[in-house]
């Protein structure tokens, strides 16, 4: 309980804010988790296993009793970065938690982890019933959400070739709605086997044409019976 919260991953080039890392990460005191306990269920978690994982449906807010959870942001690529360690009196949420969206980072236990478990419609309803905790809740979900979209660690991924035009009207569009990390990666290369004396060629285990209507095919025009 006497733990502080650590400093969240500011974006590149801007330093965190102290007071702004308080709100974000608030430690609750005994009356506040017992008020929370009362719109949740108790959750164990093993040591090594994963509360949250980026990219599937988040199951709620989760109020650490006891144990060590630890936060990294990961991409596309398969890199991670820090971003908060969650000790006792802290809550693992953010923004969409709210309506059950996708998570942003993994969460891993470090030993054994207790808590309480709140799924969104409990949590929606605890932050109308209790309006001075559910402002803090509230305020600390929008922070951490801001600060995960400006770390810039998670995201869509684009696959293509770096000229391509479809990728660069994509990577254009991208940028304009937000930050946009551009990382180039090896070219794939096609196996021995699919090349032949005049270049490259389908691996045989691809159909030739389509099985079925695809939506690029072309309408077949239907002459009149006395034209075949």
């Amino acid at each position: 309980m006497d733990q502080p919260p650590t400093s969240a991953a500011p974006a590149p080039g801007q330093q965190p804010d102290p007071n702004r890392v308080h709100q974000m990460f608030p430690v609750l005191n005994a009356a506040d988790m017992q008020r929370i306990r009362r719109f949740g269920e108790p959750h164990h978690a093993a040591d090594g296993s994963y509360l949250i994982q980026a990219g599937m449906k988040s199951r709620g807010l989760f109020l650490l009793i006891k144990g060590r959870v630890d936060v990294t942001q990961r991409d596309g690529l398969g890199n991670t970065r820090p971003y908060h360690d969650y000790f006792p009196g802290e809550f693992l949420a953010e923004a969409g938690t709210l309506f059950g969206g996708s998570a942003l980072v993994d969460a891993q236990c470090v030993g054994e982890v207790e808590g309480i478990l709140v799924v969104p419609d409990q949590l929606r309803a605890l932050i109308i019933a209790e309006a001075d905790l559910g402002e803090r809740i509230m305020r600390a979900l929008i922070l951490r959400r801001v600060s995960l979209i400006q770390a810039g660690a998670s995201g869509a991924t684009l696959i293509g070739a770096a000229g391509s035009a479809s990728v660069l009207r994509l990577q254009n569009f991208l940028q304009r709605n937000g930050r946009i990390t551009w990382s180039p990666v090896p070219t794939i290369r096609w196996p021995r086997s699919c090349w032949c004396s005049t270049g490259p060629r389908r691996p045989r285990r691809w159909p030739s044409r389509p099985t079925a209507p695809c939506w690029w095919s072309p309408p077949r025009r239907r002459w009149p019976r006395r034209w075949a």
